[in-house]
């Protein structure tokens, strides 16, 4: 439902979602276009008709925004429902440069931002912050977030404020990861939550068999481990620093 992904307290939602299985043939945002056409036409045809029925995707740079626009084939306002096409009541917006506001967001219901780069955390923040405080907005979706880098945000003081302030709020609604021969996966939906370790199997039904649930995000080393031994370690999924330790050890 729109709950699903607007309902939170802090207003806005997280979602990873990443197929490429180490190809990087194609950038993150191109790989994720077949899923935000499917997204942004669930969140269109949701708030179609509200007194706020727009929704907002905001893309990294101008350049992005208007190849999406060339590219995508939109619905005519006003006109029949197309199941194959993106409603004509999404907006493609580019992300505004620091320190400039963003664009007219009154009739705004729910706002995108398609794989936000650490170079745009500023304006990512203030994006929120309009949001939030935009009457009857229902929320800010991010889509494939890297908002804290080591070349440009750091992981100084200046760093940590950002995720504690942008990052850290966001609620993970949903998270897939392939890898060769397997993929992990999170959605808040699931009852109990948990990240889910999964194995292809040609002999398990949709194709996978689970290998095990874990409380926190795995490190790739140690799910493609798991992949290979069909198990994982018993201190396997530990914190970065408690991975240091064991390194040193």
């Amino acid at each position: 439902t729109l709950d699903y992904f607007t309902a939170f307290p802090q207003g806005s939602a997280r979602i990873d979602f990443f197929t490429n299985v180490g190809d990087e043939t194609y950038t993150t945002l191109k790989n994720g276009d077949p899923f935000m056409k499917e997204l942004v036409t669930f969140l269109g045809r949701s708030v179609a008709g509200s007194e706020k029925p727009l929704v907002r995707v905001y893309f990294p740079d101008e350049g992005s925004a208007a190849l999406t626009r060339r590219d995508w084939d939109f619905e005519e306002e006003g006109g029949e429902t197309d199941t194959g096409s993106i409603p004509s009541n999404v907006a493609i917006s580019a992300m505004p440069s620091a320190g400039f506001p963003p664009p007219d967001i009154s009739k705004d219901s729910i706002a995108i931002l398609n794989c936000p780069k650490a170079s745009e955390s500023e304006s990512a923040e203030a994006i929120l912050e309009a949001y939030r405080l935009s009457e009857g907005c229902k929320g800010v979706v991010m889509l494939n977030p890297n908002l804290v880098d080591m070349g440009v945000t750091g992981y100084g003081m200046a760093g940590r404020m950002y995720f504690e302030r942008v990052i850290k709020p966001m609620a993970q609604t949903y998270y897939l990861k392939t890898y060769y021969m397997g993929a992990v996966t999170y959605s808040s939906s699931v009852e109990g939550g948990g990240y889910t370790v999964w194995k292809e199997d040609a002999d398990a039904e949709g194709g996978y068999s689970l290998l095990d649930v874990v409380d926190g995000k795995p490190v790739d080393i140690d799910v493609m481990d798991a992949i290979e031994d069909g198990a994982f370690k018993e201190d396997a999924n530990l914190g970065p620093l408690d991975a240091l330790a064991d390194f040193v050890n």
